[in-house]
């Protein structure tokens, strides 16, 4: 038997814990916040960051780890400095957002459709809204051409498109003629409103359409069948349609946004609701989608049936491949 030579530890050694990815990840979005306050031009930003990336490999191929790090993570901050420079700031000479005014006025466009229409029921009517809204539908376009006189410039850049009424002719990427009301978010006018100018920019969407009737967006081509957007869209409204068939209206709304996360179908009380129970509904996905199929989410509510429970192979397996391959909510 072998003996241990005095005052050795038989316990092994516990190595510290050690998360580079961290200190990457904290590099870039220091790069980000001091381009958002302090912004230099790209090509500074990209030339700091090849210089910190040369500095690197020079240090480390002499085994001088500390400052080799230091380097790479100067680099880091450049690259996220010189990223959100190119998404904050620089734009296509034709970008629709550059095409546009502030406000609305009448905007005759050509576009591709990215998504779907989604529906949006009706508000219930309340005191504070004195204009009645009806239902709509929503979807984000892909603008290729914008009207000028009697000829169609070109344009690029993403668009959101609001129509009055159900958009049942359209699917994602179809390419459309669309007759609206557009032009660029405004500016806050009063202290403390939200800058929703600003939350457009930054999702880069350069216009916002209102299309008073469906009739107004012209579908010009279909689509192509092999687009995955498309299956996903169609997937998804698959699901929706299984929803409002077994369910209640007044309940389908809900058990939308539960299953498939499609919030603007809810009114903007009951979505606050929804809100507030955001953590609880995270942690209930999993079961929820694999525990609860959507024959007895029916039967849980007899009188809130349209018709009779669909069996558990034809109702169970749609909301299971749609969670599948979606990746919903």
């Amino acid at each position: 038997m072998t003996t241990r030579p005095a005052g050795i530890s038989e316990e092994p050694r516990v190595a510290p814990n050690y998360h580079p990815l961290v200190l990457v990840v904290l590099a870039l979005a220091v790069g980000i916040v001091v381009d958002r306050y302090s912004p230099l031009s790209g090509e500074v930003w990209l030339l700091l960051s090849l210089a910190g990336l040369l500095g690197w490999f020079a240090v480390w191929i002499i085994d001088r780890h500390r400052p080799a790090s230091i380097l790479l993570l100067m680099s880091a901050l450049a690259a996220g400095g010189a990223w959100h420079h190119g998404y904050w700031r620089l734009y296509r000479e034709g970008e629709i957002g550059r095409m546009v005014r502030e406000g609305s006025g009448p905007v005759c466009m050509e576009a591709i459709a990215i998504t779907s229409p989604r529906w949006v029921p009706e508000p219930p009517p309340t005191a504070l809204r004195t204009i009645p809204q009806g239902e709509k539908s929503e979807l984000v376009v892909w603008v290729t051409a914008i009207r000028d006189g009697q000829t169609m410039r070109k344009a690029s850049g993403w668009a959101d498109l609001d129509v009055g009424g159900l958009l049942e002719h359209v699917r994602a990427g179809d390419h459309l003629r669309i007759m609206a009301q557009g032009g660029k978010a405004l500016e806050p006018l009063n202290p403390g409103d939200f800058d929703f100018a600003k939350y457009q920019r930054s999702r880069r969407v350069g216009c916002r359409l209102f299309a008073e009737f469906p009739e107004s967006v012209e579908r010009l081509k279909r689509g192509s069948p092999w687009s995955p957007r498309r299956w996903l869209a169609d997937a998804r409204s698959g699901g929706s349609a299984i929803l409002r068939r077994y369910i209640a209206p007044e309940r389908a709304t809900l058990a939308s946004a539960v299953l498939l996360g499609a919030r603007e179908q809810l009114d903007p009380h009951r979505n606050e609701d929804y809100l507030a129970l955001v953590p609880y509904n995270h942690t209930s996905h999993d079961s929820l989608h694999n525990r609860l199929p959507a024959a007895n989410l029916a039967a849980c509510s007899p009188n809130s049936t349209r018709s009779a429970p669909a069996p558990k192979s034809t109702a169970t397996k749609p909301l299971r491949t749609f969670s599948a391959t979606t990746n919903w909510p």
